[in-house]
């Protein structure tokens, strides 16, 4: 004869206990499985949620919540690269082979990328350019990646230590696909600059741009501006980019109210990118890109290259005041240099930043000394600000919740 939980008191309760600490040892393993998996890449995450119906709501919820920026580095080599071979140098080409075939993206990424801008050194040798690079990252994200851009600079720098072209790296800023980041993007093609140019029209051409990426709806925009100085322009047509980039600063001082947006960007080597037409490469005159949104947080500011130590470090102990900073915090440098310098001297530049700053992720991009860099103090209100600079380094700080 079969006894019930009703008819027996002790049965009963002994069975609310077991459903108690079953739900309690349920919630113990979410708490556990929460903590370990906010620390998994994007690739240990789909493994994850391979595991167990358990396991995969859990990943889910992590992969649904991330909008991590992140600054990180990224081989060069692509897939038709040749680099070496086992009677030449072993253990290049095996590094090379492992670039290849054993390493994705996915590995680093935390979110899944809305936007990715790649940045190479000009060190590279003749096989690994920028549209190596290009055709590298292209192939992996092409299914979850709508832009992808990769620009050449002089020298390339993560906190205090340079990465070189010859060691098969370069560095990428991915931002994060997420409904709480709107990312505005603006790439003239050679239509436009060549139409607009030679029309002298293009002022009309950067109040588009300016009309795109510049979200009036949002309190804050985070504005990047790079502009394309390659010697494969003729005269006439680096004339018509450096005008573009002119006009386009001059859009952002009648469009942007002093104190609500920050800035940054300069003049660079070469770019690649697919902004201008999604099913091709192309190489961009400018690339414009706005974010803004609840997510985001931004702040800019301009030190001049001459400025004493003592004045750089109480201006930055200044900024950092007035700024929020967290773990998915970086930081971005635009840094004059020439090709005579050495490394400690370039690393020299941003060493008072890294004082202020020590636990914020810092990537430093090096270019010529004649090129421009493009920013301004965004905690200022004063309306006459100057957005283009010669000679002066240019620090952007991006805060992600």
């Amino acid at each position: 004869m079969s006894t019930s939980t009703e008819d027996n008191p002790q049965l009963f309760q002994s069975d609310k206990k077991n459903k108690k600490l079953s739900l309690c040892t349920e919630g113990i393993l979410y708490d556990v499985l929460d903590k370990i998996f906010s620390s998994l890449s994007l690739k240990d995450l789909h493994r994850a949620a391979a595991v167990c119906k358990s396991w995969q709501y859990v990943a889910t919820k992590e992969m649904s919540k991330r909008n991590d920026i992140q600054s990180l580095i990224l081989p060069i080599i692509s897939e038709n690269t040749q680099v070496g071979s086992n009677d030449e140098d072993d253990n290049e080409f095996k590094e090379a082979k492992y670039l290849q075939n054993s390493w994705h993206i996915s590995d680093s990424l935390r979110s899944f990328p809305r936007l990715l801008l790649c940045f190479s050194d000009g060190d590279s040798n003749s096989t690994q350019t920028s549209e190596d690079f290009y055709h590298h990252y292209h192939q992996r994200l092409k299914q979850h990646c709508t832009c992808l851009a990769v620009f050449e600079t002089l020298w390339i720098s993560m906190d205090e230590t340079e990465i070189m072209g010859k060691t098969n790296l370069g560095v990428g800023i991915s931002f994060p696909c997420t409904s709480k980041l709107k990312i505005n993007l603006f790439s003239p093609d050679d239509h436009d600059m060549m139409h607009f140019g030679s029309d002298n029209l293009l002022q009309k051409l950067a109040i588009r741009a300016a009309n795109t990426i510049i979200n009036n709806g949002q309190e804050h925009n985070c504005i990047i501006f790079l502009s394309n100085q390659t010697e494969a322009f003729e005269y006439i047509e680096a004339s018509y980019n450096r005008l573009f980039l002119f006009e386009f600063m001059r859009c952002l001082r009648f469009k942007c109210k002093p104190g609500t947006f920050s800035l940054w960007g300069g003049e660079v080597l070469d770019m690649t990118t697919d902004i201008c037409d999604i099913d091709r490469k192309c190489l961009a005159w400018s690339v414009a890109l706005g974010i803004s949104g609840t997510a985001m947080k931004s702040w800019s500011i301009v030190l001049k290259s001459n400025l004493s130590t003592l004045d750089a470090h109480n201006n930055l102990i200044v900024w950092k005041n007035e700024i929020t900073l967290n773990r998915n915090t970086i930081a971005l440098a635009m840094v004059p240099s020439n090709e005579y310098e050495n490394s400690e001297q370039r690393i020299e530049k941003i060493k008072i930043f890294r004082k202020v700053f020590p636990d914020t992720s810092l990537t430093t991009f090096y270019n010529k000394e004649e090129f421009i860099q493009i920013g301004l103090n965004s905690l200022s209100t004063d309306p006459n600000q100057m957005l283009e600079h010669k000679n002066s380094l240019v620090f952007l700080i991006i805060s992600t919740k």
